[in-house]
């Protein structure tokens, strides 16, 4: 890991890249999945704040500095080209590139500096993940300092971990000191993230110290009760509910595009397909005809954004059975690159099969 001299600012690696003929750059690198618990926009915003302090004024900084995101996921492209669409206008040049694949000079958004020598390498510093901390405690360690309190079930969903195995990397996260075990009740417990479990997830993303985050958590933080509960698990509702569907990552309240803000997202492949899977939970607090417009716009945005990045849509509606009832007579003449499905919300893993260009529900 590199560390940068006046703001502790942390990145995965470092590179001088030849950039045409005897031109050397001054590349900082982060290396960022799906699997690290933040949704792309999120991410982007992590970044930004990276590269906002890398150049000082004052010159302590590294002016010469150009960015490279290296996106570990190969399954998909979505992830990464949301990322590098969210990082659009910053003031240093950045390349987005996957996995294993080295940026070349077209890839940064605008021409980097280069020297004739390669440039001088950082100080280092020791990553301050522990080394002995499991992969699965990292990863739900993540997901929690988003989500900040939460339940078993609603963190292995999020993580795409059995029901034991968090568990497990949660109660090593306890005797780390990291989280909070809030019940006594073995069958439901309740987690909350630690203000030292906080600090290790914002460094885990490389935020540096003092910096503020807000994006980290999820966007409505206001819901509660079974609408918060059907949103977390919503990608462990859709492995359940369709087996032979991949469910890459999800996460909950989330906003994309800067005009579409599900309940929930997932992303995967469905029938070879690289698809989004989103959510509206609809509790029923209006009237069928305020339910039937809502439920008509939260789709429209989602397939604009759909297909904004060529990706087949599925969008879910759950709820209860008079929402249900009163919103399917809504969807008719769906174009061939959405499959609407309707569920009750106290069915977890039921969702009826989708079809493009119809509207199913149980």
């Amino acid at each position: 890991m590199v560390y940068c001299i006046k703001h502790k600012l942390c990145f995965d690696d470092w590179k001088s890249l030849r950039l045409g003929e005897n031109r050397w750059s001054d590349t900082f690198i982060r290396s960022v999945s799906a699997q690290d618990g933040l949704p792309p926009t999120d991410y982007a915003l992590a970044i930004k704040k990276l590269v906002n302090l890398l150049v000082d004024q004052d010159g302590r900084g590294r002016p010469s500095a150009s960015i490279w995101v290296s996106v570990q996921d190969d399954k998909g492209t979505w992830f990464a080209r949301e990322i590098k669409k969210s990082l659009e206008g910053i003031s240093q040049p950045c390349a987005v590139t996957m996995k294993n694949v080295l940026p070349q000079l077209v890839d940064f958004s605008f021409y980097p500096n280069t020297s004739v020598h390669p440039s001088p390498e950082p100080p280092r510093k020791a990553d301050p993940i522990p080394e002995d901390m499991a992969e699965a405690e990292l990863f739900c360690l993540r997901v929690l300092a988003r989500l900040e309190q939460s339940f078993t079930a609603e963190i292995a969903s999020l993580t795409n971990m059995s029901r034991p195995t968090a568990r497990k990397a949660l109660r090593g996260l306890t005797n780390r000191g990291l989280i909070n075990h809030m019940t006594e009740n073995e069958k439901y417990p309740v987690w909350q993230v630690r203000r030292k479990g906080l600090s290790l997830a914002l460094r885990s993303w490389r935020v540096p110290p003092g910096a503020s985050f807000r994006a980290r958590s999820e966007r409505n933080r206001h819901s509660e009760g079974r609408h918060r509960r059907v949103a977390r698990l919503w990608p462990a509702w859709l492995r359940k509910a369709w087996p032979h569907a991949e469910i890459w990552a999800g996460w909950s309240e989330v906003t994309l595009g800067g005009y579409l803000r599900p309940d929930a997202l997932a992303w995967g492949r469905l029938q070879d397909r690289e698809t989004l899977f989103i959510l509206e939970v609809e509790r029923g607090n209006r009237s069928s005809t305020r339910l039937e417009l809502k439920a008509q716009r939260k789709l429209n945005r989602a397939l604009t954004y759909a297909r904004e990045f060529s990706l087949y849509l599925v969008f879910a509606i759950l709820g209860p059975n008079w929402v249900l009832n009163a919103e399917i007579g809504a969807f008719r003449d769906l174009p061939d690159d959405v499959a609407l499905v309707l569920g009750d919300w106290k069915a977890f893993g039921e969702l009826p099969a989708p079809s493009c260009g119809y509207a199913r529900r149980l």
